[in-house]
This record gives C-alpha cells, sequence and structure tokens, in this order.
C-alpha cells in the first residue's frame, strides 16, 4: 500500500513539479522525451489526498539520503576505494582495500591488508583494522570475525560485548534475540549480553523466517535424530516449540511441524517418510499452543489455515490423493474431491483442479470460477494467469473474464507479474507495459524493462542496449544514453531519487530530471547493502 502512494504521489509531482528540494522528476525538460503510450482508454492518475501527501512526504524524507549516507558515498578509483560527497569530490581519499556506506552511528565499515575496521567520517579509523572479517553496526553492535574463524559482537568502540566463539551470528530480531551457531547445524538463542537465552542444540531454529518466533512469541526448534536405518536420510529431525526465554511450551515430539496460524493452530506430522512419498507413513493432524490435538492426525497432505478459518487437507497417497478443506474441529467443509488445489487467498477463491481442468471456488466449494483451463496460477494483485487447451496463457480477473487473452506461448511472449496492476510484457522479443485491464502503457518495443518501478521512473533498454527512463505514463523523459553491463536493475532510482549509472566503463551518479550529480569517473559506486 505505502509503495502504491508513492507511485501514485510521485506521479503528482511529476505534474506539478512538487517537493522539488528532493527530487524534481518532472523531467519534461529532456528535449528527447518522447511519448510511447496509447492514450485512448487511459484514465487519469488520481490525486492523492493530504493525508497521503503527508504520510508519502514523511516516507520519502526518511529515504532523503539513502545513497548518500552522512553526506557520501563509497567509490572505488583504480584498484582503492574513497568516498565523494554530492559535489563528487572527495571527502575521504582513496586508500581502502574495501569500503561500505557510512552506518546511522557516523561509523563505515573499510577493510586494508585484508583486515577490517571502521573510520569516522573525517576518514579517521575508530576502531583500527584487525578483524578477517566484518558487519556494519545494526543497533550499536557489529559481528566480527576472529583469525580462528569464530565470531563475536562489538560496540562502537571496538570493545567485545560478547567474546568470539560463535560459528556464526544473526541478526538481532525486533525482540532482541539472536540465532548463533556453535559447531555444525548446532544453533541456539542469545540476548544482546551474549547471555544464552537457549544454548546450542537445536538442528534449526524458526526455519529461515526473518522472524524466527510468530505473534504468539513462539518459534519452531528442530532436534536432529539418528535412527542408523535407511530412512533416517530422510526423517533427521523431531520438531517442538519454544518461547522467548528459551523454554519448551511444546516438547519436540513431532516429525514435521508448522507455524501457528491466526486461530492458535498448528499443522503437524507424526510417522516416517520411507524413501518416496507413495509409501509415506506419515499422518498430519493440528495442536493447540499446549501441543494438544485439536484435530488428530488423518490427513497424508495438510497445510495452514487461511483466514477464512479452512485449511486444505489431502487423503490417500499421489498420485491417487484427493484435496478437500476441513474447518477448525476438523469437519469437512469442502469434501475432497481435487486432484489439486490451493489454499484460500485473502479474496476468499481457492485454485482447484478437477478432470485435468482448473477453476476456482469460494468457501462452500461453489465454483466462482468454472473449471475451464489446462492450467491455472493463484491470483495476484487481482489477476491469475490461466493457460488454454493449446498452452497459450493470459490473464483473468476475479470474475473469471479474460483481461488479457491467451496469445502468449511462454517463450517469446508472456508476462513477468503484475505489481500495483502494472506488468513488463514480452512480445515477440520486445517489452512493454500492460495494465491491469489488458491496456498498453507501452507497446513492446524495448529489448528491456524494469519490472519495478521507482519513485515514479522505470528503467529501460532500447535495441542498442543504452539505458534509459520512463515516467508512469510511459513517456521516454530520461533519454537512452547510458550503457548496460549488469542489467536495467542495476541503474534503479533508489528511494531519496538518485540512480547509480554507467558510461562506457565509469560509473556516475543521476537525480529524477537525468542530471548528473557526480560525473562518470569511477569504476564502481557502492549502494547501500539493505535496499
Amino acid at each position: 500500500m505505502k509503495t502504491e502512494k508513492i507511485r501514485r504521489f510521485t506521479a503528482f509531482l511529476l505534474t506539478f513539479t512538487l517537493f522539488l528540494s528532493l527530487c524534481a522528476c518532472s523531467s519534461k525538460n529532456d528535449p528527447q522525451s518522447t511519448s510511447n503510450h496509447e492514450n485512448a482508454d487511459m484514465t487519469e492518475n488520481s490525486v492523492p489526498s493530504d493525508a497521503e501527501v503527508k504520510e508519502t512526504m514523511l516516507e520519502m524524507e526518511t529515504h532523503a539520503d539513502f545513497l548518500f549516507q552522512c553526506g557520501m558515498v563509497p567509490v572505488r578509483s583504480g584498484w582503492k576505494w574513497g568516498y565523494v560527497d554530492k559535489s563528487g569530490a572527495y571527502a575521504i581519499t582513496p586508500q581502502f582495500d574495501q569500503a561500505e556506506p557510512f552506518s546511522e552511528n557516523g561509523l563505515a565499515l573499510v577493510s586494508s591488508g585484508g583486515r577490517y575496521g571502521w573510520i569516522d567520517t573525517t576518514g579517521t579509523y575508530v576502531i583500527n583494522p584487525q578483524f578477517s572479517s566484518a558487519h556494519p553496526f545494526e543497533e550499536g553492535l557489529a559481528a566480527v570475525e576472529n583469525d580462528d574463524c569464530l565470531w563475536g559482537l562489538i560496540d562502537e568502540t571496538g570493545a567485545y560485548v560478547i567474546e568470539p566463539q560463535f560459528d556464526w551470528i544473526n541478526a538481532f530480531d525486533s525482540g532482541g534475540l539472536a540465532i548463533v551457531e556453535k559447531g555444525y547445524m548446532n544453533y541456539g538463542l542469545i540476548d544482546k549480553t551474549g547471555a544464552y537465552v537457549a544454548s546450542p542444540q537445536f538442528a534449526n531454529i524458526g526455519f529461515g523466517e526473518d522472524e524466527a518466533f510468530d505473534n504468539n512469541g513462539l518459534a519452531i526448534v528442530a532436534l536432529g535424530t539418528e535412527t542408523g536405518t535407511e530412512a533416517a536420510r530422510y526423517d533427521r529431525y523431531i520438531f517442538g516449540y519454544i518461547d522467548r526465554t528459551g523454554t519448551y511450551v511444546i516438547n519436540p515430539q513431532f516429525d514435521d511441524a508448522g507455524r501457528f496460524a491466526e486461530n492458535g493452530l498448528a499443522c503437524v506430522g507424526s510417522g516416517n517418510y520411507i524413501n518416496n512419498s507413495t509409501y509415506d507413513e506419515r499422518k498430519y493432524g493440528y495442536i493447540d499452543q499446549t501441543g494438544t490435538y485439536v484435530i488428530p492426525p488423518q490427513f497424508d497432505e495438510a497445510y495452514a489455515f487461511s483466514e477464512n478459518g479452512l485449511a486444505l487437507v489431502c487423503l490417500g497417497k499421489w498420485p491417487e490423493c484427493k484435496y478437500g478443506y476441513i474447518d477448525q474441529t476438523g469437519s469437512y467443509v469442502i469434501n475432497p474431491q481435487f486432484k489439486r488445489a490451493e489454499s484460500f487467498l485473502e479474496n476468499g477463491l481457492a485454485l482447484v483442479e478437477s478432470d485435468g481442468k482448473y477453476g476456482w471456488i469460494d468457501k462452500t466449494g461453489t465454483y466462482v470460477i468454472a473449471p475451464q483451463f489446462g492450467y491455472a496460477e493463484s491470483f495476484k494483485d487481482g489477476l491469475a494467469k490461466v493457460y488454454d487447451e493449446n498452452g497459450l496463457h493470459g490473464y483473468i480477473n476475479e470474475a473469471g473474464t479474460y483481461v488479457i487473452p491467451p496469445t502468449m506461448d511462454g517463450m517469446d511472449s508472456f508476462c513477468y507479474g503484475f505489481e500495483n496492476g502494472v506488468s513488463v510484457i514480452c512480445q515477440d522479443g520486445k517489452e512493454g507495459l500492460i495494465n491491469s485491464e489488458g491496456k498498453y502503457l507501452v507497446k513492446p518495443q524495448y529489448s528491456e524493462l524494469d519490472p519495478v518501478e521507482s519513485v515514479g521512473l522505470r528503467c529501460f533498454a532500447n535495441e542498442s542496449g543504452r539505458i534509459g527512463y520512463l515516467d508512469v505514463e510511459g513517456n521516454e523523459v530520461i533519454s537512452a544514453q547510458f550503457d548496460k553491463s549488469w542489467g536495467v536493475a542495476k541503474h534503479r532510482f533508489y528511494n531519496d531519487g538518485y540512480a547509480i549509472v554507467q558510461v562506457g566503463s565509469q560509473w556516475g551518479i543521476i537525480d529524477c530530471n537525468g542530471k548528473y550529480v557526480i560525473n562518470p569517473q569511477f569504476e564502481e559506486i557502492r549502494a547501500p547493502r539493505e535496499y
């Protein structure tokens, strides 16, 4: 939603040249600006409300110096890195082997002679280069590695807060806990003092989620098992749940486990895999947050509950399995009958296959879109990709009406997928833009278009491989004049209204008008990695 507001607001800026101090994105002064969009059937961009203007201005102000952290950006000249300000003048002369953007605390991670340390905005070492590897500061702490390949945490003076002792330290989560590894696949939890909340004992915690702990304060953990049988290769873990104190709320006892849904139920499995899912002994059920079965294990497959209170389950082994939907008591609301099916989405529809045809049902099992497609994908941004009997695909809306007819073969013609109602479309090897109503914003004519729009501008590459930019209406507001060696996404604008561009073998920075802030003169310019 915020992205959409930014896009609409930027379009507003383009029209009324508002907020010029941040990014004058009107770009209409480019003498080479041309129009590529069809005006027929196109609607005007709506003017955002006062509340949206205020929210979007705050959002953009937050990113006002994203590329120029502390007023400077790291650049490479020859084989050495330094820092330049917005005028292109050196603030810190090239002298480092590597250099990262400055952090909010005014320190930047650099390396020299294979050792990592931190400098301040004058280029003076605050923490001398001494570590074999390191990561930038986050919330006053930085992870560093010593010569024994052990990781610890230092504060902004370079003093150890947590002595090197771990094989890996993950970033701290929003609750101040970090996953650490000590020994191969031996994970635990620490707080910011380095004290163990849970000693290293788990084969996994949270399974790669950004936040290991759910909203209910529980995290899935796995303990390794060694049975000595052939099945051990397929059944190596048992699963349980811990709270943020590291205490077991549900002891490890399950052979598979998922996160708790909003209704307080989690899908768990019991039983072994034996080489092939056809001979799977595992059955799935649902537990509450005490670990008590609310729905006993009985399903051959089961998935998390959707927002409408229904969960997708399967009876039988592939390829004879049938999918249906249960409620929170385990009762069937929609009996098992589908060869393939997916969970319900927020729009209240679920994709199902019956007799080789795909359609969509509602929570009563009634077809909203009759099964008629040879293949289909789930709805996204109000549209779903569907295939006809000839293998050609198009897009339908939630009423089942074709928005884009099935004329694309997936090789020379396809859509990248809709985001905020717009998709890059490729036809006969040329790319353009199409909206969710199936109308061209830009006819296919470019060799490459960036699927992502940023600050109202989208990067394109012409037949010669030269890079330029379109506005939200499809006009070429910054003509094709930059070189492409890393793809169009490398030239994407950042939220503060600057883009790193290449001319020949040199890199520079432009603003939203296409004017050089820093002329192309460097071998490399480094943006913050979290972008």
